[in-house]
């Protein structure tokens, strides 16, 4: 494990500097002759580029030197970093959430389509490429950089698997981090923008990043990816597909280029608006049930929600009772967006208006909760201690004011203020036997939904609001890049009801066998809920 864990981290080690300096060398790369007219105050295009062969068609063909045909590290070379940083700030953020889902499978979401998603982005580069749509290049040259894209983030996926072993939320395997899926996923959609985002049209780069962030999110959705996962598996992708290309470069040379970029970075001055798709962690806070409003089906109130006693009055366990208090904790979200930007006076490109969508969800766990797991006999074990999961799913939309401070032709600072609709999903976590337990109990009794406490949340619609900062970077092909924080609140109530199953089923004088396996208690939190993000986003401008 330790040679293993040394080895990964060697390998990045090494690859860093070899990234950033050929990164540093394409930047530098003057605008071909034949591409779309630079910017008044970016570098001056050059003079020597072979002209096109006399009666030639197609100006994409033209030869020019080997500085200019080969753009390996574009704008979707800078996305790695700041995915790598989201994953981390999204792995230390559930901690405590081992195995959400610990009564196995039941809680997965079923379906097929992240299994099939993920190949979106090499299975559009590679029909388009058998239809005879051109892109950047020949199909000996497009082969060996797709084989060594591939080849460079299977090996990497695997050694940081190896290396630092992490459980699945479902609880089913010890092989969580990265995520392979979009790993594979990310290193299609940045296939497809090197090959066509940026030689034929910026929307190809929108729909192949689309199409792996779906892939991510589903991952999530599933319960068979913590956010960290997926962040980090997304860079793996992005830098692999780098390093595919930098080595079929290395190989080719000169060879098997087709066609050059369609145009310089564009300038976030004459095209400050943007529709960018974006993907990140959120960190939620605001929720203590311990401050909820309880009331019971005979009418007694109290402040925190606590566990109804298993046997006879007094119901109301005592207020220092540290066992029967129900919480809910809620790891880190995966977020998943667009964003539209509009700054529609050119002349005055630093306010405007903008309108978002985002979806988050986060792992939720209540803990307190009991299990019935014995027969009828008092004097046999009734009860285990076990905690309940689901998901939280937040949508919100939002519009508001849309501030830029440019910082040159390719970089600009940016501000918001949004405000607008967020809708809470339903919530239901029932008691479940925890994962690989093998009481004789758990073994031979078949659990009914009555046999074991349950916690229903009613969904929610509130106003919110909130700001945030970004930076952008203007990439080639008519692509940015922008990385961004930020804050959201919403002032909302959780209401819900909770079901305590007494684990002991012998009959009592004061209360019926009925209402003894089934007490009721109603509750409300009026809450803040604050949503912290960080993210990136990739999108094209206009």
């Amino acid at each position: 494990m330790t040679v293993a864990r040394a080895a990964a981290i060697a390998t990045f080690l090494c690859i860093s500097p070899a990234v950033n300096a050929a990164a540093c060398s394409a930047d530098s790369v003057a605008c071909p002759a034949d591409s779309v007219a630079c910017p008044a105050d970016s570098v001056v295009c050059p003079a020597d580029s072979v002209a096109c062969p006399a009666g030639s068609a197609d100006s994409s063909l033209c030869e020019t030197p080997r500085s200019q045909r080969q753009h390996t590290f574009d704008g979707a070379s800078l996305l790695p970093l700041p995915f790598f940083a989201a994953g981390l700030v999204a792995r230390s953020g559930h901690g405590g959430f081992p195995s959400p889902y610990s009564s196995g499978g039941s809680k997965n979401t079923s379906t097929v389509i992240d299994d099939c998603l993920r190949f979106g982005g090499i299975a559009t580069a590679t029909a388009l490429k058998a239809c005879g749509y051109e892109g950047r290049s020949r199909w000996d040259r497009y082969a060996a950089s797709a084989a060594f894209s591939y080849a460079t983030m299977a090996a990497t996926v695997l050694a940081l698997k190896h290396a630092f072993p992490r459980t699945r939320p479902d609880g089913s395997a010890d092989n969580s981090f990265p995520s392979g899926h979009t790993a594979v996923a990310f290193a299609g959609a940045a296939i497809l923008h090197k090959e066509y985002g940026t030689t034929r049209s910026p929307w190809f780069s929108v729909a192949g990043f689309a199409m792996a962030t779906a892939t991510g999110v589903l991952r999530a959705r599933n319960n068979r990816h913590w956010a960290s996962d997926i962040m980090t598996g997304a860079g793996v992708g992005i830098l692999s597909a780098d390093i595919g290309y930098m080595l079929a470069d290395i190989v080719f040379k000169d060879k098997g280029i087709t066609r050059r970029p369609t145009s310089c970075a564009p300038d976030l001055m004459l095209h400050p608006s943007s529709l960018s798709l974006s993907m990140g962690t959120t960190v939620l806070s605001g929720i203590d049930l311990t401050k909820a409003q309880a009331v019971t089906s005979w009418g007694e109130e109290y402040t925190g929600l606590r566990r109804l006693a298993d046997n006879t009055p007094p119901l109301l366990p005592a207020a220092d009772a540290a066992d029967g208090v129900i919480q809910l904790s809620v790891a880190s979200a995966t977020h998943v967006g667009a964003e539209l930007s509009w700054f529609p006076f050119r002349s005055f490109p630093y306010a405007g208006i903008g309108s978002r969508i985002r979806l988050d969800t986060a792992p939720v766990r209540a803990d307190g909760m009991r299990l019935y797991t014995g027969g009828a006999d008092p004097a046999t074990p009734h009860a285990t201690a076990v905690s309940s999961t689901d998901r939280l799913t937040l949508f919100s939309h939002d519009a508001g004011l849309c501030l830029r401070l440019p910082l040159g032709s390719r970089a600009a600072l940016g501000a918001k203020a949004l405000a607008g609709f967020q809708h809470r999903a339903a919530l239901r976590l029932p008691a479940q036997q925890p994962a690989g337990s093998t009481s004789a109990a758990s073994a031979t009794t078949a659990t009914a939904p009555a046999d074991g406490d349950r916690m229903d949340i009613s969904s929610s619609t509130d106003f919110s609001h909130g700001f945030g900062i970004s930076l952008t970077y203007s990439v080639r092909g008519g692509t940015a890049c922008t990385v961004y924080c930020d804050y959201d609140s919403t002032d909302t109530a959780f209401d819900g009801t909770f079901y305590t199953c007494p684990a002991i089923r012998s009959a009592s004088d004061t209360v019926s066998d009925t209402e003894r396996r089934l007490l009721i208690q109603t509750f409300s939190l009026p809450a803040t809920l604050r949503r912290f993000s960080v993210g990136v986003s990739m999108g094209i401008t206009f």
